[in-house]
């Protein structure tokens, strides 16, 4: 299941590609687990690695997609630390 996002935040854009829209999604990963993330919805890029995504019994949790758009947001603003930091 998906679900998209338009995110109005210059910062929190798409790095590969710069777009605007977000979607989030949900992928069982095991017998009775799901996680949860935020990817490009033109590229598909994802910052996370998928032990940073949000974890879930419920499968698609409505609830978690603010997480899921934190951890994206968070992992950008570690990307965007780390490239001002000089050599």
């Amino acid at each position: 299941m998906s679900k998209e996002y338009e995110i109005n935040e210059s910062k929190y854009r798409c790095p590969e590609c710069g777009n605007d829209k977000l979607r989030a999604r949900s992928v069982q990963v095991c017998e009775d687990g799901c996680e949860m993330w935020v990817e490009c919805a033109v590229c598909g890029y994802d910052p996370a690695e998928s032990g940073d995504h949000v974890e879930t019994v419920m499968g698609w949790d409505a609830g978690l997609e603010v997480y899921a758009l934190d951890v994206w947001r968070e992992k950008l603003d570690e990307q965007n630390k780390d490239s001002e930091v000089s050599p």
